[in-house]
């Protein structure tokens, strides 16, 4: 039985969703959707609102069986308790459906939550209310309703999808000769009806529809890379916030002995659900369920190594980001060669770390004691740092974020990296143990939620420097002598804050290149 976040960006990062015929019969819809699976689909969705329940859970049983033994997902239409009751990934609801925000609470944050939108309003707020995915339609038409709303054309999805920070499925008479357009138009995935389930040979169309959206999908992104993007906007990191905390997604943290209760309480305070799993019998089948995935090696053990590589690989064939911190890289031999590996075979999203421990991630040197970066604050240093950041991230393909006086963030996917600076925090951090560590948890949290994971970075460490702000201001100067008290006032604003102070407090500063 599902328990945890299904893989949903393996499933919609340019591919193909089936919705099922419920004009066919059952054998034949089974048969349809063989042969789709055959052919590159990954998700299929159940939708039959014509026969009696006992007939369409029998249906959804045998579609369960099927979507589990190849490896994709099921969603049910409109159902919950037909949802639940065949242990589906995920269920579907419309407009005419109960609130987003409901439907949340009754499947829990393990299972996918889609919401049908046709307008960025309705997509806002379906995001808002827990929604994972969006149903964006009816883009060309319809022909699997008698009466089928206006078409919203690709423009309509184009709008819908500049505003969703979640996957978008575009729907509505998808069929070869349109695929790519809705692709082009900002869309993740497609789904089609009819296109498939009544060609003439399904595998083949589904083929030949998985082909032409994976390509579409794949041109997209490389274009996407070419061009420097917009600088981050504040107000997405309160929207982050809100969405996170509704959706409370799972995140799997394989951290160190020494942070791990001040992890899980950042985690879970901020509003995602921790799961400390590090045994090597179960972090593969765990990575896999989680919607992301930390790693911390500040207490490398052998056991845990192992646990790590094992739960990175997982998470890689799932689609689930990765956070590696490599605490203590450049102390020891041993932990640059563990990070090193990590880096180059776990495929991490973000890699979080003080200057010197990144400096040794890519063979360079910063001053470092234990696990602690010992340079002096001051322009040179700051100037390093920065270099660093942008040299790192571009070596390591991946977003590198260096923590600090002020936090650097810089994305070494893009041809031109793009690189900010978070000026949040006070200097106390430095003086707590553990700090680092929850920051970096709290990156894997707003990553589960968040497309982007240069995002995610920013929305972390800026969260985490907000909170200290408001620590340091409650607590006056006497908290300056107290620094396990601010600790704990720290924990207390990570819960307390709101999604409009976030926005309100973060502080962003672009850098040009």
């Amino acid at each position: 039985m599902q328990t945890a976040g299904p893989p949903l960006t393996r499933w919609l990062s340019g591919g193909v969703y089936l919705v099922t015929d419920d004009t066919l019969p059952d054998d034949e819809i089974i048969n349809t959707v063989e042969q789709a699976l055959r052919g590159g689909v990954r998700c299929v969705q159940l939708r039959d609102k014509r026969r009696p329940m006992r007939e369409v859970y029998r249906l959804a049983a045998r579609l369960r069986a099927l979507t589990s033994r190849m490896g994709a997902g099921l969603i049910i239409n409109d159902r919950i308790d037909l949802t639940l009751a065949v242990a589906a990934d995920g269920v579907h609801i419309g407009q005419d459906d109960m609130p987003p925000r409901d439907a949340r609470r009754l499947v829990g944050p393990q299972r996918v939550l889609g919401v049908s939108a046709d307008s960025p309003e309705r997509a806002r707020r379906a995001v808002a209310e827990g929604a994972d995915y969006l149903g964006v339609g009816h883009v060309f038409g319809s022909i699997s309703k008698e009466k089928p709303d206006a078409p919203i054309g690709v423009q309509g999805l184009s709008e819908v999808c500049a505003t969703a920070r979640v996957p978008v499925v575009a729907i509505g008479a998808i069929t070869t000769e349109n695929a790519a357009e809705a692709i082009d138009g900002g869309a993740s995935s497609v789904a089609v009806v009819s296109s498939v389930s009544r060609a003439e040979d399904p595998e083949a169309t589904a083929r030949e529809l998985s082909s032409i959206v994976r390509s579409a999908y794949e041109r997209r992104k490389s274009a996407q890379r070419r061009f420097r993007p917009e600088a981050p906007e504040p107000d997405r990191a309160g929207s982050a916030l809100e969405t996170l905390r509704n959706q409370r997604p799972l995140i799997h943290l394989i951290t160190n002995y020494v942070v791990m209760n001040d992890t899980a309480t950042a985690t879970r305070l901020l509003g995602a659900l921790p799961v400390m799993s590090e045994a090597e019998e179960e972090v593969g089948e765990m990575a896999r369920q989680a919607r992301a995935l930390l790693l911390n090696t500040g207490t490398p053990v052998l056991s845990r190594v192992r646990a790590m590589r094992r739960a990175a690989e997982s998470a890689a064939r799932a689609g689930v980001p990765v956070v590696l911190d490599p605490v203590g890289c450049g102390a020891t031999g041993f932990r640059v060669e563990l990070n090193q590996n990590l880096a180059r075979g776990g495929s991490p999203a973000v890699i979080r770390g003080n200057a010197a421990e990144i400096a040794a991630l890519v063979g360079r040197r910063f001053d470092i004691r234990g696990v602690e970066d010992t340079g002096e604050d001051n322009e040179s240093y700051h100037k390093a740092r920065l270099g660093l950041a942008r040299a790192a991230a571009t070596h390591l393909g991946c977003v590198v974020a260096v923590s600090g006086p002020v936090d650097v963030v810089s994305d070494g996917r893009a041809t031109v990296p793009r690189t900010v600076l978070v000026h949040n925090g006070v200097p106390l951090l430095g003086a707590v143990v553990g700090t680092g560590c929850m920051v970096s948890s709290l990156i894997a949290a707003f990553a589960a939620v968040e497309s982007d994971p240069f995002l995610a970075a920013l929305w972390g460490l800026g969260v985490m420097g907000v909170a200290a702000e408001r620590a340091t201001e409650e607590a006056g100067e006497a908290g300056a002598r107290r620094p396990l008290r601010f600790k704990q006032a720290v924990l207390d604003h990570l819960y307390v804050l709101q999604p409009e102070e976030l926005s309100a407090a973060v502080r962003l500063e672009w850098l040009d290149q």
